[in-house]
């Protein structure tokens, strides 16, 4: 019994110093990381789905997600969600929040956000999962949730 109170003593003390030196080293305290965050999620959002251009999601994109399709794959998701949803007429914002949870590699800061906004035929929701990488923020997860999509939308990262 005192073994295991001393491990998750130890593993509370790693994670407690893990967050401390995270921060230290991105220079930000959790309430500008969640800043930092939202903001990153309500500027690429809009960029991202004004034009369905999957090159700008590539572009933010995490290695996790590049490696969950291919650029064809990409595109052609992009064309289908142009066509059944059509323009951006108005970005309502997101709401969300950051995660902290130690790892082997340190302290593991994701998020997850939830876009409204409002297109030519429906409006929509536009799920997107955040990871830090370096101080930056990556997109790890995109997707699009609308009463004009059906069973005819493709897989897609």
């Amino acid at each position: 019994m005192k073994k295991s109170l001393l491990i998750l003593g130890g593993i509370a003390v790693i994670a407690v110093v893990s967050g401390i030196l995270y921060f230290k080293y991105v220079g930000l305290s959790p309430v500008e990381v969640q800043k930092s965050a939202h903001a990153y999620v309500d500027g690429s959002i809009p960029e991202i789905v004004t034009d369905w251009d999957p090159e700008k999601l590539i572009d933010r994109a995490s290695p996790g997600l590049l490696q969950a399709g291919t650029r064809e794959t990409f595109n052609g998701l992009f064309a289908v969600l142009s066509d059944k949803l059509g323009n951006l007429k108005a970005y309502k914002g997101s709401t969300g929040q950051i995660s902290m949870s130690p790892s082997i590699t340190g302290m593991r800061v994701s998020g997850i956000y939830v876009g409204n906004a409002v297109f030519e035929k429906a409006p929509a929701e536009i799920l997107c999962g955040l990871v830090s990488s370096d101080g930056q923020w990556r997109i790890d997860e995109f997707r699009v949730k609308s009463p004009a999509l059906d069973s005819q939308v493709p897989k897609g990262p």
